[in-house]
């Protein structure tokens, strides 16, 4: 917490990712949350090819620090006969809240019918799917996400990376303009200046995410951001803290 706004940020791996210096080492991960004032963390395996592998080490983390770790399930499109009973044992016994997608590392544009029954899920249950997205890939361009909102109305669509580029920005701006139900998460975006004041103008903060890519990423650069944004503080406390608990309930 910092001048009274909680933080929780949106978007936060566990695993190990050598190819980008990424290790799994969760007591760095909470240093690095207690010097930035981050209260909570949303968190979802990294890639494993094995959905139940990568959700069981998700619910090892949370299970050991409750009350600074929330879990996200993850699935993989290449065994779709296994999802719908991954999804229940990730929400049922693990106690995940919401669900992470990864449309490029498992070469399956988010348009692809093997996605479907994860998509059925979330629109039943009424949960928040965060995506990575990037704009001008095939895979997850953020536009791809627009059609998706109509036919899951249930579903709150979170678009990791907020598309990007600069590029892809815009593509994530029209895509939320095109729908309500589509937010704008802003780790690993390109970071220059006006960006989150942009994103502001374009579909208010009320719909912007506060996420860092941790431990990709430390957190500070994008606490920072949002802090020192020209932004009301009421507009920052949503984007830190008070949009992701909307987006859990």
């Amino acid at each position: 917490m910092i001048n009274g706004m909680e933080i929780v940020d949106f978007h936060c791996h566990i695993g190990a990712w050598p190819q980008y210096g990424m290790f799994d080492d969760v007591d760095d991960m909470l240093r690095a949350m207690d010097a930035t004032g981050v209260d909570q963390a949303c968190v979802f395996d990294v890639f494993h090819g094995d959905h139940r592998r990568g959700n069981d080490e998700v619910a090892r983390v949370t299970r050991a620090h409750p009350d600074r770790f929330i879990g996200f399930a993850f699935v993989t499109p290449h065994y779709p006969e296994e999802i719908t009973d991954e999804l229940n044992r990730a929400f049922d016994s693990l106690g995940m809240r919401a669900i992470k997608i990864y449309p490029p590392y498992f070469d399956r544009p988010v348009t692809d019918p093997a996605w479907a029954s994860v998509f059925e899920f979330a629109n039943h249950r009424r949960l928040t799917v965060i995506s990575h997205t990037w704009g001008g890939d095939t895979k997850c361009d953020p536009m791809l996400f627009v059609t998706l909102a109509a036919q899951y109305p249930q579903v709150r669509w979170v678009m990791g990376h907020a598309g990007g580029p600069p590029t892809g920005r815009e593509s994530a701006k029209r895509a939320a303009l095109a729908h309500p139900s589509i937010f704008l998460e802003i780790c690993s975006s390109f970071r220059n200046p006006g960006a989150i004041e942009d994103l502001i103008a374009a579909v208010g903060a009320d719909r912007v995410v506060f996420g860092s890519d941790m431990p990709l990423f430390d957190p500070a650069i994008h606490v920072g951001r949002i802090l020192l944004c020209n932004a009301t503080q009421e507009e920052k406390r949503n984007m830190l803290g008070g949009n992701a608990r909307s987006l859990l309930s």
